[in-house]
């Protein structure tokens, strides 16, 4: 192979190779956040930096972002089946900072 043709492959490639760098970063971007209100099991949970709110609605637990009227999770898990205390502090609302104390507590109250 000649110069030429190595070059031209050379920039081929690294074009090749900018325009993946590039799509990722889109498909992420639109991946990232969704602020659709979901049906989903409990680990596969939507990243947010907002504080959360754990709840009940329709005899269900279910979590908001903190300052959103709706649920962003929908468990099936019933809130009676929960002790009494935590059926209680449900009914008001209990307030997690982070998504992962969130998850957490989700997956002790849905397994």
């Amino acid at each position: 192979m000649n110069l030429s043709v190595l070059k031209r492959l050379f920039y081929v490639t690294s074009v090749i190779v900018i325009a993946c760098v590039i799509a990722s970063g889109v498909i992420m971007i639109f991946t990232a956040d969704d602020t659709k209100a979901e049906k989903t099991s409990v680990g596969a949970f939507v990243e947010s930096n907002a504080g959360y709110v754990l709840g009940a609605e329709g005899g269900v637990i279910v979590a908001y972002r903190k300052g959103e009227e709706k649920p962003f999770i929908h468990t099936t898990t019933p809130v009676n089946s929960l002790p009494y205390d935590v059926q209680k502090r449900l009914s008001t609302g209990i307030e997690y900072k982070t998504r992962q104390e969130l998850n957490a507590v989700l997956h002790e109250y849905c397994s």
